[in-house]
């Protein structure tokens, strides 16, 4: 029925005390299934567990692997404890002890197993504790039900009333956990499985207890790291131990006589030996029915000041053969020199002793008598009969007194240590207190201070007020007033001012160019115009002659904008070659339309294209170039927010070249220069229409110069946005390669064209002065539009979009891009938005994103960042997010409010990979966060414990690595990788980022120990912000024939020729390049920080070094060389680790599960 898990290290001792009272508390044990996993240190420890096994070999022990580092043996132990299929499971820890009965007949574990919703039975809780870790936290009980149920979902999480899932003495149904222990998570002690436990989503909200504690912790030695018992820290573990091989044990007694009122009691410990024995005197005990009784008896007698040399236990009559072997079944095992006998002839006492042979003295003990520990040596003293009324009142008197000094001795000490918590505190307080008074007794000086020179200034002013008076009264005064008032209304405000022609002239300029200036600087204030719905925003004109091997490409690279209200205008301008015009016969595009004109050229084809239009804006579009999938979107922000005339990107070329070209502002005197935007810019039909549109007469070229130049010379504004969004087909001689033939030409046909801007400076100053800028408000008006024209099955995917502070060269970024590139297979559809400004030495990973959604939105390239929020919400609403997955973005966190208030059905996950920086964001932003991802165990422990949030809205989720991609077998070519590394050296590498946490500059300093071994070669890949003090480093210890610095790379092929991997890092997780260097199969050498010493072994695949101890990563490095054969056992195991514990594809199917689930509880509340 009950499958026990008993979870020991080092501690035998206590263990034997455990399963002594098990045997004696816990009723029907041999229908249990009892496993006992334990682990040692050294052969004392071990021999400690021979002894418990010896004592009690009915039970079953799994010793842990003395390896550390054998792969999930922990874990394998647990399965096997779990193949006997019982129903319910409870886990246990050596410092438990049972202190009264435990019936699984009876009423409460009925209760608990006939209701569901009731999760666990606790033994060890109780309406008494009212702390946790003993006296250092003050938790009382819940409210109870008549039967002693409660909701732990509503207590406090760093209570054990708020905590269910703990491996102290809660039993559980077995269903309810086994999912877990035979899934794929891994767990390698019973901290990291009750972590595991913890993070589980529980449905069932109640737990049940019993009236009183039937178990208790008695913390023997330092059993926790966070809490430290006073009464732990005077018993040493190894003392423990010793004690428990010369044959001591712990006593019951204590426990038994103590009322706890913590699930960790503080009880003062005391041992008795069963094998020594120091006097003649025998005791007999005359017991009934009372197995408890009888125990706590002979408990007592063992813990003597004199020991009995036997004990002997007389049954009368009344108690069953059952009972009688049940006591012999007890006794024999734990104590030594005890004898039961069953009286079946008499109750007599007087005939007692002509059934056991007594060859000493003996005193008769009835059971129910309570002694103290001078209970013999009393005896012996006075020489007393076992009758005897006053003696057995004396040591009744004496027992009450021991218990309650043990009691007192116990709140005393309860009382001081809560104390000693409390009196630096008012110590503080105090000192605070103090400090005030000062303060107020300081300020209450320099407000009189201040008062008596308020009073003489206020009588200095009552002097002046008189004379001032007396001056106004007088004729010449009133004169004078109106003078001043003459002269203010001319701009002659400084009195003191004389009157002159020179005077006049300044105010008259003065007052004009203020007002020049206030129109110029003037911001309008509008409304944005509702666009017709049934016409199309945006019309895209693509004028094609003879180019009809390009057009598909072109009109499809609209097609798949993210904003669908446009419509597409191929013009044929007059084609004659073959293909071009079968082509356009048969052109049958979506929101396509076709017209053909003769052979007007290109500026014509462009305006009749444009003439046919519906759009409030136009993008031309060349037949032979691209528009990435979100340019439109993307001008359309800042054209229907600011109100610019014209919207463009940079350019990328693809095809003969593959360059990144920026453009320039929208600035008239550019302009005039040069060509600062390209041919697709968006701009506004209205102004197309104000400037006559495109000059037919520059049939040779810069027709589209020409018009910009036209467009800012009535003072049209542009914007630009910092992204290659516009793609420029590079293929031989085209068009523009005659028209820079013709550059001088052509330049002075647009200089004719705009002479006015040439000949008078003046007429571009006035065109500067008179542009204006707005505030636009319900910008997003028309972006909103209705996405009806969405696919069906566009609509049916499920929507998530990544916040994160930016795309850059790292770690998380290799993290997020495989959760994407996975959510994409499984038919999800992603946004990705950054909020937060990147630098060079960052790294860019813009390109390898784009690979996996075309929906990427750069915040700070796109609007300003009073209106991300709407730009946020327009996100939101036309993707039909269901989902943010907020990692780092801090503009996210604030906005987090705004977004549940608006969208109250949107799931907030927020990704956390340390217990720092975010996790400030986090809890502040807490209660709308729907789920916490945890990297590791030391963020899940801080939400968990630290911040007391909800165990379901908590997951630990590692990080994985690609272990097909990392595969050292599938990058067969060392030679293509990089010349500059030689290929005969033993490559040894730094893989990271140059900051300050990743150390690089140690590096450095172990390269310059291994400067004089020519055998060695090292690369530091990466950069960052102490790149350039790396190299002068390097340059300072003349290593630079040593060391290679490629910059940014391709981690796996750089990991290829490597046969090392170092990382002297001061803070870590688990970095992305050990995961990834150990599944190429490059052992590590390491600092021994955060999550490292988990994944790494010493002499398995890689050492651990004290983080700065630049010897110790040198005597490592030496010691790999020095050993062929070690090298290469850690290079199989390196891989071997990694394709069976790091394999991204499980890390996936978590999160995979995870959006699953939440979209699950959107279709359930929808419901």
């Amino acid at each position: 029925m009950l499958n026990i898990i008993i979870f020991s290290k080092n501690r035998a001792c206590q263990l034997e005390l455990l399963l002594r009272s098990l045997k004696i508390y816990l009723q029907d044990w041999q229908f249990y299934s009892v496993n006992i996993i334990y682990s040692y240190s050294n052969n004392d420890y071990e021999q400690g567990y021979e002894i418990v096994k010896k004592q009690f070999p009915s039970f079953n022990y799994f010793p842990e692997s003395q390896d550390q580092f054998v792969a999930d043996s922990f874990k394998n132990l647990v399965l096997e404890c779990f193949k006997n299929n019982q129903p319910y499971t409870t886990f246990l820890v050596d410092d438990l002890v049972f202190k009264s009965f435990v019936d699984l007949t009876d009423v409460t574990f009925q209760t608990f197993a006939n209701d569901p919703s009731i999760l666990c039975l606790s033994l060890r809780l109780s309406p008494q504790i009212k702390y946790c870790y003993t006296s250092n936290v003050f938790s009382p009980p819940p409210s109870f039900d008549t039967s002693l149920i409660w909701n732990w979902q509503k207590q406090p999480k760093n209570s054990d009333w708020g905590y269910p899932m703990s491996l102290d003495g809660h039993i559980f149904r077995t269903t309810e956990i086994q999912d877990l222990i035979i899934s794929n998570q891994s767990f390698n002690n019973p901290n990291t499985l009750e972590t595991q436990l913890a993070l589980r989503p529980l449905s069932s909200p109640q737990m049940i207890c019993y009236p009183d504690s039937k178990i208790v912790n008695i913390p023997a030695n330092k059993v926790q790291n966070i809490y430290s018992n006073r009464h732990a820290q005077i018993s040493d573990l190894s003392d423990l131990n010793q004690h428990f091989l010369n044959g001591y044990r712990l006593s019951l007694k204590p426990i038994l006589d103590t009322k706890n009122i913590s699930v960790h009691q503080e009880i003062p410990l005391h041992f008795f030996n069963p094998f020594q024995k120091n006097s003649s005197i025998s005791i007999a005990i005359l017991c009934r029915n009372d197995v408890s009784r009888l125990i706590y008896q002979i408990e007592s007698l063992l813990c003597q000041t004199i020991l009995p040399a036997n004990i002997t236990c007389i049954l009368n009559e009344e108690s069953s053969s059952l009972e009688a072997s049940k006591i012999i079944e007890l006794t024999k095992n734990f104590y030594c020199n005890i004898e039961v006998i069953v009286n079946s002839t008499t109750k007599e006492v007087a005939d007692i002793s002509q059934i056991i042979n007594i060859e000493n003295n003996f005193i008769f003990l009835y059971i129910d008598k309570n002694i103290s520990s001078t209970f013999i040596e009393d005896y012996l003293k006075g020489n007393h009969e076992f009758e005897d009324l006053d003696f057995y009142n004396l040591q009744q008197i004496k027992y009450d007194k021991e218990c309650l000094v043990s009691n007192l001795e116990q709140i005393e000490s309860q009382l001081q240590y809560q104390l000693e918590i409390t009196n630096p505190q008012l110590q503080q307080t105090k000192s605070q207190l103090l400090q005030t008074e000062a303060q107020l007794e300081q300020a209450k000086s320099q407000l009189l201070q201040t008062e008596s020179r308020l009073q003489q200034t206020k009588f200095q002013l009552q002097q002046e007020k008189i004379n001032l008076e007396a001056i106004q009264s007088s004729k010449f005064w009133k004169i004078r007033e109106k003078w001043f008032e003459v002269r203010k209304k001319i701009g002659i405000n400084n009195e003191e001012q004389g009157l002159s022609l020179l005077t006049f002239y300044k105010i008259f300029i003065n007052k004009f160019n203020i007002e020049a200036n206030a129109k110029k600087n003037n911001l309008i204030e509008i409304e944005q115009e509702q666009w017709d719905r049934n016409l199309p925003l945006v019309s895209v004109v693509i004028p094609c002659y003879n180019y009809g091997k390009y057009l598909e490409d072109a009109i499809d690279s609209v097609l798949v904008q993210t904003y669908p209200n446009f419509e597409i205008i191929v013009v044929d301008d007059g084609s004659t070659e073959p293909d071009t015009i079968k082509m356009l016969n048969g052109l049958n595009k979506p929101k396509t339309k076709l017209i053909k004109t003769n052979n007007f050229k290109l500026p014509a084809a462009r305006n009749n294209g444009i003439k046919e239009a519906k759009g409030k804006y136009i993008c031309c579009l060349d037949a032979d170039d691209l528009l990435k999938p979100t340019y439109l979107e993307k001008c359309l922000f800042k054209l229907e927010t600011e109100n610019v005339d014209v919207c463009y990107t940079w350019v990328q070329e693809f095809g003969d070249s593959q360059a990144i070209i920026p453009t320039k502002e929208f600035d008239i005197d550019s302009l005039m220069e040069k060509n600062c935007l390209h041919v697709s810019a968006m701009f506004k039909r209205s102004v197309w229409e104000a400037v006559g549109g495109y000059n037919e007469s520059m049939v040779d070229g810069y027709e589209d110069w020409d018009f910009w130049l036209a467009i800012a010379k009535i003072g049209g504004m542009g914007a630009k946005i910092d992204e290659p969004l516009f793609l420029y087909r590079k293929h031989g001689y085209s068009m523009i390669s005659s028209a820079l033939e013709k550059h001088e030409t052509l330049y002075k046909q647009i200089k004719n064209n705009h002479k006015t801007l040439y000949i008078n400076k003046k007429a571009i100053k006035e065109i500067k002065r008179n542009q204006k800028k707005y505030i636009i408000n319900n910008s997003f008006v028309n972006l909103h539009h209705t996405f009806q024209d969405n696919s069906i099955e566009d609509s049916k995917k499920n929507n998530i979009l990544f916040a994160l502070p930016w795309m850059t060269t790292g770690g998380v970024d290799t993290v997020i891009l495989q959760l994407i590139r996975t959510l994409k297979t499984q038919g999800f559809d992603v946004t990705v938005c950054t909020t937060s400004a990147t630098t060079s030495d960052m790294g860019d990973s813009t390109s390898k994103y784009e690979e996996v959604t075309p929906k990427i939105y750069n915040l700070c390239k796109l609007l300003k960042s009073e209106i991300w929020k709407e730009l946020v919400f327009y996100l939101i609403e036309s993707q039909s997010v269901e989902i943010i997955f907020l990692s780092g973005s801090t503009f996210f966190y604030e906005i987090l409010p705004d977004i549940k208030s608006k969208f109250p059905d949107i799931k907030i996950v927020d990704q956390l990979y340390n217990e720092f920086g975010h996790i400030n964001n986090n809890r502040k932003y807490c209660r709308f966060i729907d789920m916490n991802i945890a990297e590791n165990e030391a963020v899940a422990n801080c939400l968990l414990l630290e911040h007391q949030e909800q165990s379901d809205r908590v997951r630990l989720i590692n990080n994985g690595v690609d272990t097909n991609y990392f595969n050292p077998n599938t990058v067969s070519n060392i030679e293509l990788v990089d010349d500059s590394v030689p290929k005969d050296k033993f490559i040894i590498s730094f893989l990271g980022r140059f900051s300050q946490e990743k150390c690089p500059k140690l590096f450095v300093e172990i390269v310059n120990h291994l400067k004089n071994d020519d055998s060695l070669y090292f690369v530091m890949a990466g950069n960052g912000n102490l790149y350039h003090e790396t190299l002068e480093q390097i340059k300072r210890y003349r290593l630079e024939n040593k060391v290679y610095l490629p910059g940014f790379v391709d981690t796996r092929d750089y990991l290829k020729i490597s046969n090392l991997l170092v990382l002297p890092s001061q803070i870590d997780g688990r970095p992305n390049a050990v995961l990834e260097s150990l599944s190429m199969g490059v052992p590590v050498i390491a600092s021994s920080v955060g999550g490292l010493p988990k994944i790494i072994k010493d002499e398995y695949n890689g050492f651990l070094c004290a983080s700065g101890d630049i010897e110790s990563f040198v005597n490592c490095i030496q010691k790999v060389i020095a050993n062929k054969e070690l090298y290469l056992s850690m290079r199989i195991n390196a891989r071997k680790y990694a394709v069976e514990y790091l394999d991204i594809n499980i890390v996936q199917n978590i999160y995979i599960s995870l959006f699953k689930e939440l979209l699950l509880q959107n279709i359930f509340r929808q419901s």
